[in-house]
């Protein structure tokens, strides 16, 4: 699954320790997914490509709001569909989020734009039910960081 997310447009709107939290669907692959960032650039330069959180999938809670980079997935079992494989905690080493590049690009609207782009794997479970899948993919966002 790729989740091509640059022509929305994710910003800041306060800089500081903000953490902005995202919850968005894809409206190509019906997945849903929440991230988190800092919202100021002079954090966002503080952060490096490697593995970050990956949560579980259960909508948008306030401990999620606080965790930046973090990454969660409900997918559609079939495509297109409204059956779902919820994300579910790590469980393996193989389940992980990776950002694989943090772009540091221009400045648009006073505002500093970075390219993120990552990968993750995880096991997700339907639910209600037990039956579980690995659910994989790739994403790409363009996010506006407050100078």
């Amino acid at each position: 699954m790729h989740v091509d997310c640059s022509a929305i447009k994710f910003e800041a709107t306060s800089g500081g320790n903000s953490v902005v939290p995202i919850v968005a669907t894809s409206a190509s692959t019906k997945s849903t997914f929440t991230f988190a960032f800092y919202g100021a650039a002079a954090a966002l330069d503080t952060v490096k490509a490697g593995i970050h959180p990956l949560l579980a999938y259960s909508s948008f809670t306030p401990t999620a709001t606080a965790i930046p980079m973090h990454l969660s997935v409900k997918v559609p079992q079939t495509t297109g569909g409204t059956d779902y494989f919820y994300g579910l905690a790590p469980s393996e080493a193989t389940h992980k989020h990776t950002i694989k590049s943090i772009t540091k690009a221009g400045v648009e609207n006073d505002k500093r734009i970075y390219w993120i782009e990552g990968e993750y794997s995880c096991k997700g479970q339907q639910l209600p039910g037990t039956t579980t899948a690995t659910i994989s993919g790739k994403y790409r966002f363009k996010l506006w960081a407050v100078q």
